[in-house]
């Protein structure tokens, strides 16, 4: 079961999303909630939810308020803006949102379908785990919890949102593994998360924490036409 919020101020919205995403064949795979007010949605126990659509402007409380708390505690969670404009694009964007969608969200039934799809395999994907080996024994991760690896003296290093984890083996297999779940290699020692990437600047990436991670130039053309591709999937 896959558990859905649906947090606006205007109820109508929040029907209108309820009963699009009800119209689709699958539909009893969808447990839905609904919340009119961003205080209310605090509540809860929103750490549980796996796909949350957040109206920006609400009262008191705004949906990227909403959403950097759920990042706080939840990695994973797919995120859509519900918007008129794209006004606090720069700040929402602090919240790894997923997509925004435009209102009336019924004049574009079609293109919410595709995303709302779009979110579900990407949803999937922050499911899958890997299993390395190391020093203490066997150690599972999961594949979106990984912000970057490295390579070094021999050894391959997991930078992880719970710790850092060492195995063997060569950087080129795990490219191969982890292609297809948005990762892609900037140079010779290095693999990272297309998700948490802050910046790049000139060539050097920006992930999460201020840490700088090399593109080499071997593999600069490749990065920036895989990253342009994935910064495409938020069409502004």
């Amino acid at each position: 079961m896959i558990n859905i919020a649906i947090c606006d101020d205007d109820i109508n919205v929040t029907k209108e999303i309820e009963d699009l995403i009800n119209n689709m064949s699958n539909k009893q795979m969808f447990n839905i909630e609904i919340f009119v007010d961003g205080n209310e949605f605090l509540q809860t126990d929103y750490a549980k939810y796996d796909i949350v659509f957040l109206d920006i402007e609400m009262g008191s409380v705004s949906g990227i308020d909403i959403a950097l708390e759920i990042r706080k505690i939840n990695d994973s969670s797919i995120i859509f803006f519900i918007t008129n404009h794209f006004r606090y694009i720069s700040e929402a964007l602090k919240s790894m949102p997923f997509q925004y969608i435009l209102k009336p969200i019924n004049v574009k039934r079609e293109l919410f379908f595709e995303e709302f799809n779009r979110g579900l395999e990407k949803l999937k994907k922050s499911k899958h785990s890997i299993v390395i080996s190391t020093q203490l024994g066997e150690q599972t991760i999961k594949a979106d919890t990984i912000q970057y690896i490295e390579y070094i003296n021999k050894k391959i290093i997991f930078h992880t949102n719970i710790g850092v984890f060492e195995t063997v083996g060569k950087l080129k297999e795990w490219v191969e593994k982890l292609i297809s779940y948005d990762f892609v290699q900037c140079h010779k020692s290095f693999i990272v998360n297309l998700n948490y990437i802050e910046s790049v600047k000139h060539s050097m990436i920006i992930i999460s924490g201020n840490t700088e991670i090399p593109i080499g130039r071997k593999y600069s053309q490749n990065f920036i036409e895989i990253r342009n591709k994935f910064l495409l999937r938020i069409k502004i």
